[in-house]
């Protein structure tokens, strides 16, 4: 498997509402691997092979990743806050950011204050410094709407384990990319959408603008998960997902069963090991809103296994998504015609 195009997501932004930079990355990836590229109106991008083909299957990773907005400076210069979906507060005062703006990059530092000890720890809470003294020259760097996110790399730790901000859900994005890049390698004839979406973490709007405009006989959700093996997580809360183990395939109200089937199939062929766990109700991932559009699509949920979620130092697994894409294109590859879905057949 080649990181390289891994490590530029992982290098760029995405807060949830200004995906472009990353969505830029994705572009120039995608450009020659497939036989159509196109974005829509909310910042979405698809990758499409075999546009033609009878049978449509949609593929969505999230572009966007947790982070802060810029809401106004105050009289010294300093920055105030929103939240764009769930960073992790705790983890932001004292740390060092990066502000990203319409005339480019700049960095600052959470102020470390008495309110970082609080145990309800709010966005308001929160105070960035630029290296400013009034809110004029603030107001000439930053405006309101800019996105923040922590000044983080990518580190690769002991065997093939993975640490960076934001692998929820860079690492989807990598994954339905690079499953479409191998299921053309190995003449899939299904025709495959696969699509970076934006706003996962807000709205999900790119999902559900994307699902409904294109209308897939099918999708398959590429997100992650919690893995139980991380400290404080439970095996009996939705399922034992150890890091490391493969593919996990969820099962739940909206997740389509046939669909399960066939990537088991697909995973047995492969000799691939896949991990299973519950949702009996919402997903909390793009398949929530693809899964009721048309007249209701089939959806599967396939997710990589992760600590230490929506903090600056989420840790993954290279072998997980190696795996990850090697099923969903042997997936695909089986495709070669109509798919029976019915439940009850």
């Amino acid at each position: 498997m080649k990181t390289e195009f891994l490590y530029k997501l992982l290098e760029s932004s995405a807060v949830s509402g200004w995906e472009a930079p990353l969505q830029r990355v994705v572009l120039a990836e995608m450009e020659n691997a497939a036989d159509q590229i196109f974005v829509d109106g909310n910042g979405s991008v698809a990758a499409v092979i075999n546009p033609d083909a009878p049978v449509k299957v949609l593929l969505d990773g999230h572009a966007d990743e947790v982070g802060l907005v810029v809401t106004c400076a105050n009289e010294q210069g300093l920055l105030h806050v929103a939240k764009a979906g769930g960073p992790r507060l705790h983890c932001w005062p004292g740390q060092k950011v990066r502000i990203f703006t319409e005339k480019g990059m700049l960095y600052g530092a959470v102020a470390f204050t008495d309110a970082a000890r609080k145990e309800d720890l709010q966005a308001r809470d929160l105070l960035i410094d630029i290296g400013v003294d009034s809110r004029q020259q603030a107001e000439e760097l930053v405006h309101t709407g800019d996105t923040v996110v922590l000044d983080t790399d990518w580190r690769m730790l002991q065997g093939d384990r993975i640490c960076s901000r934001a692998l929820d859900d860079k690492a989807g994005v990598f994954v339905v990319m690079e499953a479409l890049k191998r299921a053309r390698e190995k003449g899939c004839t299904a025709g495959v959408y696969a699509v970076s979406a934006t706003g996962e973490e807000t709205t999900k709007r790119g999902a559900s603008w994307m699902a409904g405009s294109l209308w897939p006989d099918m999708a398959i959700v590429v997100d992650v998960t919690y893995a139980s093996d991380a400290p404080g997580t439970r095996d009996a809360d939705s399922g034992r997902v150890k890091l490391g183990g493969g593919p996990v395939l969820c099962c739940g109200g909206i997740i389509s069963r046939p669909l399960n089937r066939l990537l088991e199939q697909a995973a047995e062929a492969c000799g691939i090991a896949v991990q299973h766990e519950v949702s009996t109700a919402r997903t909390f991932t793009d398949a929530d809103v693809i899964q009721p559009k048309r007249a209701g699509i089939p959806v599967a949920l396939v997710s990589i296994p992760l600590r230490y979620m929506h903090s600056p130092a989420e840790v993954g697994s290279l072998t997980d998504l190696e795996q990850c894409i090697e099923l969903i294109a042997a997936f695909l590859c089986q495709l070669s015609g109509p798919v029976e879905l019915n439940p009850l057949a």
